[in-house]
């Protein structure tokens, strides 16, 4: 979404925001939002102005004397953005791990991989030179890699408790 001068006016003063954080409950008049915060109508009303002109909010006639506002679609996605947290959590948590991985693994592998060619190379008959010592150094899990993989296990973690609780 994309925030224009009118927008950034808008959500400038504290009030507009409450308001709009108040009209994500339910749409009301401007009578309800002057008493829910004991201003005059007259403010209430210029500041519904501001947030019209921004079309962060709608005027919606219901054919009574009564002249009710709600948020749009675009006042909508600035109080609660569509791409939730929770997805962009486990995302993340899910490279971090994967990358921490790779970085712990692809390396070693490929290190491995050459010197087992370089031994089988040097001496094709000798298996006895291949050390169970220089296997165990090569797989040998370091402090960044272990870092990575614990920060991405707990962000998936968060993510997904997040997700469930919302659904109980």
């Amino acid at each position: 979404m994309d925030l224009n001068k009118e927008d950034i006016k808008a959500l400038s003063a504290d009030t507009r925001i409450a308001i709009l954080k108040s009209l994500s409950k339910r749409r009301k008049m401007p009578a309800e939002l002057a008493k829910q915060f004991s201003l005059a109508p007259s403010t209430i009303n210029e500041h519904l102005k501001h947030l019209e002109v921004s079309k962060l909010v709608i005027r919606k006639n219901t054919g009574h004397k009564w002249i009710y506002y709600e948020l749009t679609e675009k006042g909508s996605n600035l109080l609660a953005p569509k791409f939730p947290i929770n997805l962009v959590l486990s995302l993340a948590g899910g490279i971090i791990f994967v990358a921490g991985l790779l970085y712990q693994f692809l390396p070693k592998t490929v290190d491995m991989a050459s010197r087992a060619v370089e031994t089988a190379t040097k001496s094709a008959a000798d298996i006895s030179t291949l050390q169970p010592a220089k296997v165990q150094e090569m797989v040998q899990i370091d402090t960044v890699t272990t870092i990575l993989v614990i920060i991405g296990a707990a962000l998936i973690g968060f993510g997904l408790y997040r997700r469930f609780r919302k659904l109980n």
